[in-house]
């Protein structure tokens, strides 16, 4: 947005938005202490403050636990607070590193689609584990190995790239190509990439 890292780095830190690996919360204050003091650091008036707590804490469904302190909270409740946290104030450049480590499976997919709804018009980096995560939320995606960038790219570019998708898999009576089943699948597929058989097995990728 035209500022620079050497000048304006005070401005850059105020449209940023960071949710840490792990908890950055003092454990002797409640949830709607911890969103009053962020909003204040912020920059926020206690009224716009009190109204992005109740807007986030409903769509991350802790909007019960206001009064709770943060040591009493479960550990998907926790990381769903520091998200809360690193949407105050709408910034434009959010970084979320594992924002759903220790959810439960269901909380996992809130917070999926709380990430979704607020990439609209602002940048988000997350680094996850999941690769499912990352396929759900990433328009593109970069993959690290011992520090280095092996590969980014669209989901769908990587997939095609790295010969990833569905596997069909048959079990056939002879180890020799069966004319039906390359036919059936053909059919219905432009994308079939058959392997060698292994024996009786004839695996195919999608």
């Amino acid at each position: 947005l035209g500022k620079s890292l050497l000048k304006d780095l005070s401005l850059i830190r105020r449209g940023m938005g960071v949710c840490t690996q792990h908890d950055s919360l003092w454990p002797l204050m409640t949830v709607k202490e911890h969103m009053v003091y962020f909003s204040y650091i912020k920059g926020l008036t206690a009224r716009v403050a009190v109204e992005e707590m109740r807007t986030t804490q409903s769509q991350l469904d802790i909007l019960h636990q206001t009064d709770t302190l943060s040591k009493n909270l479960s550990g998907g409740q926790r990381r769903k607070l520091n998200l809360s946290l690193a949407l105050l104030g709408s910034p434009y450049f959010i970084l979320l590193d594992e924002p759903s480590t220790g959810m439960d499976p269901k909380s996992r997919k809130d917070t999926w689609d709380f990430i979704k709804d607020a990439k609209r018009d602002r940048v988000i980096l997350i680094t996850t584990h999941y690769m499912d995560e990352a396929e759900v939320l990433g328009d593109k995606i970069a993959i690290m190995s011992h520090g280095s960038l092996k590969c980014w790219g669209t989901p769908s570019f990587l997939k095609s790239s790295l010969r990833l998708g569905y596997q069909l898999r048959f079990l056939c009576n002879e180890a020799k190509p069966n004319p039906a089943i390359e036919k059936v699948v053909n059919d219905h597929t432009k994308s079939a990439n058959f392997e060698p058989m292994a024996g009786s097995e004839l695996k195919i990728l999608l």
